[in-house]
C-alpha cells in the first residue's frame, strides 16, 4: 500500500515536499552514469527527485528496495517514504535505462537516506 501511495504522489504532486523535509547533500542532475546520492528526510515524509537523462528514457525502477520504508519510480521521478516513526539510515537503488543514438545504457543510483 505504501508503494501504491508513493506512485500516486509521484504522478499527482511531483514531490512537492517542503524544502526542510527533503534535502540532498550530494546529487547529480544527470543520469547515465553510476552514482551515489545522499538525502535527508523527515520521518514519514516523502522525498524524491526528477530524472534528467541524455537520450530517451526506456525505464526507471527500484532494483534494491529500502528495508525501512517504501520507494517507487515512475516516468521521470523516483521517491522514498520511511515507515512511520522510523529514524536512522536506509538505502535503496534506482536503475535507469536510456537509449541514445541506438545505444542502450543502464546506470544505477545508490541512494543513502538519513531519516530524522
Amino acid at each position: 500500500m505504501l508503494k501504491n501511495l508513493l506512485y500516486a504522489f509521484v504522478i499527482v504532486a511531483g514531490f512537492s515536499a517542503p524544502a526542510a523535509a527533503c534535502q540532498f547533500a550530494s546529487s547529480s542532475s544527470f543520469y547515465g552514469e553510476d552514482q551515489h546520492i545522499e538525502m535527508f528526510v523527515d520521518s514519514g515524509k516523502i522525498c524524491g527527485a526528477a530524472l534528467s537523462v541524455g537520450g530517451m528514457l526506456k525505464s526507471v525502477s527500484i532494483t534494491q528496495p529500502p528495508k525501512n520504508g517504501g520507494a517507487g519510480a515512475r516516468s521521470y521521478y523516483w521517491g522514498y517514504q520511511s515507515k512511520p516513526g522510523f529514524k536512522g539510515k536506509d538505502e535503496f537503488v534506482v536503475t535507469v535505462v536510456t537509449e541514445f543514438y541506438g545505444a542502450i545504457k543502464s546506470s544505477q543510483t545508490h541512494v543513502t537516506v538519513n531519516v530524522k
